[in-house]
């Protein structure tokens, strides 16, 4: 077979080598299923967990005798000159008969080395990758090879060796006589659509697809099921909904009108424009009655937040004035919702924009405030960002030029807390920000 050929069915099965009693996985794979998405495959018939590197080398009858196919991060950080990157590589390409063999390393520290052969080839029907049968447990993660996996089983058989109670403990529900395929094939499945679900979104939202390129999906607890939530195909801005989205924005656009605002010595809203915000605006009930100071009043902070970023309005010799694209926008709802949208999210830094991104993909997915908080700080985890646990409460806050954007437009609950989901269409909103 060539890799021009229709693919076809491989029978392979993949042994663990050097262990007593074997530990072995039957698979029925498409002969142009890539390597990465193999490696994949054995991850979750094994029941392995995918925490570390692994590599394929051809040999024993194998085509390409002799070479080694390995990640892309391996090659980046140590290339000899004798490594292929294996993500463009078909197993097609290196097993294409009965009795070819693949070699397989999983762990360059315990050094897990699997076989892979070819046993049967058939006609590929609609059913995919799948585990067909297997034998026995995969060993523990980094228990330090198949020697000392041999150890292992050894002390937790024998009460009488000194480890025997802290593998025991260490252990927990471990049967190394127990493999289920249904199982395997459940891994395998889901894996799948997960990996359907991260190309749809890389798609739908490139800017999530910077945060998926750092931790793949998998690594993220929370959002999986927040993204399956989300209408990716939301991109119609609704005039009505526009108009009530952007109406503070209209408001202060027209309140600073051709002339502009004569600012403050410090450069501050007078106090006659902070109570006319006050008086016309409906900010909810958080705003202090008796002030007319903006320092005092987090809502103007937003409004001026908010025109500063979206490049609406700037400050000149003393005046807050409208820019170009404010004054064009000023009578112009759905102008200024795209305007926010293609803005969004806001920050300086990087860690507001990651920050931001992700209170976007929350809110798209209509969660309150803990649940924004708990995703937010789970990814930004993910991704190397170190928060401190104690601020997991109120991660959201990391993104706050983009939560007040949002809290502006009333995306958001206006409360303190943002504990609220806010409205239907804020959903829409947040999914739109995303591009």
């Amino acid at each position: 077979m060539t890799e021009t050929d229709r693919p076809v069915l491989l029978t392979i099965k993949v042994t663990l080598d050097e262990v007593e009693p074997p530990v072995w996985r039957r698979l029925a794979l498409p002969s142009n299923l890539l390597l990465p998405e193999l490696h994949n495959v054995i991850q979750d018939a094994m029941g392995w967990e995918d925490r570390h590197l692994h590599a394929f080398s051809s040999g024993e009858g194998g085509a390409g005798d002799g070479q080694r196919f390995e990640m892309q991060f391996s090659l980046d950080e140590g290339d000899d000159g004798t490594g292929i990157a294996e993500d463009d590589i078909p197993i097609g390409r290196l097993l294409s008969r009965v009795g070819d063999s693949l070699g397989y390393q999983y762990d360059f520290g315990d050094n897990w080395e699997h076989r892979l052969v070819v046993e049967a080839i058939g006609r590929l029907g609609d059913d995919g990758v799948r585990c067909l049968g297997g034998e026995r447990a995969c060993p523990p993660e980094d228990c330090g090879g198949p020697y000392g996996y041999k150890d292992f089983l050894e002390a937790l058989a024998d009460p009488g060796r000194e480890e025997h109670e802290h593998y025991r403990q260490w252990a927990g529900t471990f049967e190394a006589g127990r493999f289920e395929v249904d199982e395997a094939n459940a891994r395998i499945v889901s894996r799948r659509d997960l990996s359907d679900l991260s190309r749809l979104v890389t798609r739908a939202t490139p800017l999530l697809g910077t945060i998926l390129d750092r931790a793949p999906l998998d690594y993220h607890r929370f959002l999986t099921p927040m993204l399956r939530l989300i209408d990716f195909d939301d991109v119609d801005v609704d005039p009505v909904i526009s108009g009530v989205a952007m109406e503070k924005l209209s408001w202060m656009l027209a309140r600073i009108g051709p002339e502009g605002l004569q600012l403050t010595a410090a450069n501050y809203l007078r106090p006659v424009d902070v109570a006319a915000m006050r008086d016309e605006l409906d900010w909810g009930r958080d705003w202090i009655v008796n002030s007319s100071r903006e320092i005092d009043n987090h809502q103007v902070h937003w409004m001026r937040t908010a025109l500063k970023d979206l490049g609406l309005a700037r400050v000149l010799k003393g005046r807050l004035i409208l820019t170009q694209d404010g004054r064009k926008l000023a009578n112009d709802p759905v102008g200024l919702w795209r305007r926010a949208v293609s803005r969004s999210p806001l920050g300086k830094s990087d860690l507001e924009v990651d920050a931001g991104i992700l209170l976007l993909v929350t809110v798209a997915a209509g969660c309150d405030g803990t649940e924004r908080n708990a995703a937010i700080f789970d990814s930004l985890s993910a991704i190397g960002w170190r928060v401190p646990d104690s601020e997991r409460p109120y991660t959201q806050y990391l993104a706050r030029p983009t939560l007040d954007l949002l809290t502006l437009v009333g995306a958001v609950g206006s409360g303190l807390g943002r504990r609220d989901a806010g409205p239907d269409w804020g959903r829409s909103f947040a999914r739109q920000c995303l591009g």
